[in-house]
This record gives C-alpha cells, sequence and structure tokens, in this order.
C-alpha cells in the first residue's frame, strides 16, 4: 500500500502537469464518486477499516495522476508539433 506522505509527494510533482483549476476539478469529482464508500468507512461495524480508506483514496490519488500524465503528453506533443511547424 502507498503511504500518504508517497500519494502527496506525487499528487505535488503532479501538480505542475495539470493547471490548478482542472487539478481541483478532477479532485472533486473523484472525491464525489468515492464519498457514499469514504462515508461507510466512518459508520461504526461497517466492516471497512482504516486499510480500506486508504485504498479507497490511493485510487483517487492514482486517477489524479494518470490525468496529470496525459495532461503532461499532450502538452509535450503539442510543443513538439507546433515546434515543427
Amino acid at each position: 500500500m502507498t503511504s500518504v506522505g508517497a500519494v502527496h509527494r506525487r499528487l505535488a510533482a503532479a501538480r505542475g502537469a495539470l493547471p490548478e483549476e482542472q487539478l481541483r476539478e478532477l479532485a472533486g469529482r473523484i472525491l464525489d464518486e468515492l464519498r457514499p464508500e469514504l462515508n461507510s468507512v466512518m459508520e461504526p461495524g461497517s466492516g471497512y477499516e482504516l486499510q480500506d480508506a486508504m485504498a479507497l483514496l490511493g485510487a483517487a490519488a492514482g486517477d489524479l495522476l494518470s490525468a496529470a500524465d496525459d495532461f503532461a503528453l499532450a502538452k509535450e506533443r503539442t510543443n513538439t508539433y507546433l515546434a515543427e511547424k
């Protein structure tokens, strides 16, 4: 499992690739989708544990990093294309 610190460092690195507004919007959408599952983690006797919550948050972080990588690749390709013209 990825530590919270490692996820935080990777997201901080991704911030330079994805515009802040898009990063916030994407994070909001992902958290909205995960909110019911995260809320159930907090319910006593739900059977969920902290590891389950960390796995959900790790998946959300992975989605953010993937989006940042996609944006960085598209930006690089666009810059290369424009430089060739």
